[in-house]
């Protein structure tokens, strides 16, 4: 696996020589360089083997030249990767290493089988684990899904119950610590093939102008820390005369979990 992960990584790179080639094609040829002098900088090319100052008025050629510069030694740089890469696949794999070894020792095979449990049985483990629930406000929870959840709203019933009917593992407002700030998604659910985390909020009153505002603040945190939509994110959204159906909810849960 991970040699085929450095066989991918060596054809990006590749593409990103040829790229770059491509560019300088377009470029100034005259090499360049920008000097220091107390607190004033001077951008240098050279031409016919004379170094000629750039006036700061012709800043397009430097920048251009800078570029140049940029993509001769990204390039470089490029290649010693795909040299290294290379000699690594060219030595033949270790397959019979120390670690092996280890786990084919009965020995130790019975006190490390928990760390290599089937990703089924890590899912049937986190479903079951105890977790910290959203402490705010719990007597607005009334409405008991067939989860066994006690859900805030009919639309959070509906997800719910969606996804218990398809048998995906998730939790109800279990505690997310972003930046030691707490938050408490409405879903978090693990994908049942790749065991990836996804996170679900429904925003249920897009139609009051503080509490869509204090959404897309919330989106901005998520986006922050790298929790974005239509990538491990999913949203819902809704007003006082669009309700959401069950429709939207299965049509995501196929998109995500299909």
């Amino acid at each position: 696996m991970y040699r085929h992960k450095l066989i991918l990584l060596r054809n990006t790179y590749l593409q990103e020589i040829h790229t770059l080639e491509q560019e300088i094609t377009m470029l100034p040829t005259e090499s360049f360089f920008i000097c220091k002098n107390g607190s004033y900088s001077k951008w240098i090319q050279t031409l016919n083997g004379n170094q000629v100052t750039i006036p700061k008025k012709n800043r397009k050629l430097a920048e251009k030249l800078a570029y140049r510069k940029y993509a001769l030694l990204r390039i470089h740089d490029l290649t010693q990767e795909i040299k290294s890469i290379d000699k690594y696949l060219k030595s033949p794999p270790l397959r019979n290493g120390k670690s092996s070894s280890l786990l084919k020792n009965p020995l130790y095979t019975e006190l490390l089988s928990p760390y290599f449990q089937s990703l089924d049985q890590e899912l049937s483990n986190w479903s079951k684990m105890t977790y910290e629930h959203n402490p705010h406000h719990p007597e607005y929870a009334t409405l008991k899904s067939p989860s066994g959840h006690l859900v805030r709203s009919k639309s959070e019933l509906l997800i719910d119950m969606a996804l218990f009917q398809h048998q995906l593992p998730f939790r109800y407002e279990c505690q997310l610590l972003l930046s030691g700030i707490a938050f408490y998604p409405d879903f978090t659910i693990r994908h049942p093939k790749s065991g990836k985390t996804f996170y679900w909020e429904h925003f249920g009153m897009m139609n009051n102008l503080n509490y869509s505002k204090k959404t897309f603040e919330k989106l901005q945190i998520y986006n922050n820390h790298n929790i974005l939509p239509d990538f491990n994110l999913i949203t819902t959204y809704e007003t006082t005369n669009h309700p959401l159906n069950l429709d939207v909810i299965e049509n995501k849960i196929e998109f995500f979990f299909s």
